[in-house]
């Protein structure tokens, strides 16, 4: 017995058939364009934990021209180059650890040669001419960021974090909260190489603890490194609030111009927003946390940034930008 489509599933069957065709042709082109000599230097890495507006950012970035996106390379369900070189989530690398197979993997990614559907997903896969900038986008690579900065000569790094707050009621309403559990706090890569900074964890009995937690642990550690810092801390709040004072800020220290294109973009939500979390139909983007999280919530998760020292995060929607810029060395700071 033979089923028989109609026109209008026919015609759609034809269209989606073209496209992700059209989407593979373009991939085998694009790969054959990154095989061309590439200059690493221009290459710019973006690195936060999940829910912090890095694929907004990174958008914003890709008005550079001759640009494009290297998306999430350390996802192992995704990425198969990921698993071989035993990178995954919060894979941890000290400044001056020995890590050949990460290095090897991250040389490729920084030079954009590692690309599958997923990673290039926002490259325009039309595009005939080669890319000249990089863009490496990562919720990944917080715990190997001073790594990555003594070992590759790429362009001065970003780290970008956003209010613990705001962070854990985005998680709160994904996966995230299944996914992070006390255990696997417990066992996380920077307690075991700062086991002193368990006791700060005074609690993990709650969802909106552990979010924290996993929030803390991902932004102490590359925050806690040497001042000056080799990266250059940007914040989703002042990216919302003063954007081109932000975008100024950032080409300046590459040594660029802000392309004009840059602007026009601030006004498009990124991809990844999702419809959990409608900020952006608030009066105040930046205040969605105060009317959606309870104050015993918003009083746990400050109660654990400030137990890890990062009291430039309180009950305001900005940071403290001294207390942010000048945040200690661990060293200095183990009896807070």
């Amino acid at each position: 017995m033979s089923m028989r489509l109609s026109m209008p599933v026919r015609r759609l069957a034809r269209t989606l058939l073209s496209d992700e065709t059209e989407r593979s042709i373009g991939l085998v082109w694009i790969r054959m364009l990154s095989n061309l000599p590439y200059d690493i230097r221009k290459t710019i890495a973006i690195t936060s934990s999940p829910r912090s507006g890095s694929t907004w950012l990174g958008e914003l970035l890709s008005t550079i021209p001759d640009s494009g996106i290297l998306f999430e390379p350390f996802k192992q369900e995704e990425v198969p180059e990921a698993v071989q070189a035993r990178v995954d989530w919060d894979t941890l690398v000290e400044a001056d650890g020995e890590a050949p197979e990460i290095r090897a993997y991250l040389d490729r990614v920084f030079r954009g040669r590692a690309l599958n559907k997923f990673t290039a997903q926002y490259i325009e896969h039309r595009r005939l001419r080669p890319v000249r900038t990089w863009i490496v986008k990562f919720v990944r690579a917080n715990l190997m960021l001073s790594w990555i900065i003594k070992n590759f000569p790429i362009r001065r790094p970003i780290l970008l974090i956003r209010h613990p707050c705001a962070v854990v009621l985005s998680q709160y309403h994904l996966r995230f909260r299944e996914w992070i559990t006390e255990k696997s706090i417990r066992e996380h890569p920077v307690l075991k190489a700062h086991p002193e900074w368990a006791q700060r964890i005074t609690g993990l009995d709650t969802v909106e603890k552990r979010l924290c937690a996993q929030w803390c642990l991902q932004n102490r550690f590359p925050l806690s490194a040497s001042q000056p810092h080799g990266f250059e801390i940007v914040t989703y709040e002042q990216t919302v609030r003063r954007p081109s004072e932000m975008l100024q800020r950032i080409f300046s220290a590459w040594g660029l111009e802000v392309p004009r294109a840059a602007l026009d973009r601030l006004k498009v939500r990124s991809r990844t927003t999702g419809s959990a979390v409608q900020s952006w139909k608030e009066k105040d983007p930046l205040a969605t946390w105060t009317t959606r999280l309870a104050p015993d919530q918003i009083r746990q998760v400050l109660d654990m940034v400030h137990s890890f020292g990062m009291d430039f995060y309180t009950e305001a929607l900005e940071p403290d930008y001294d207390k942010l810029a000048n945040f200690p060395h661990p060293k200095r700071h183990e009896s807070s």
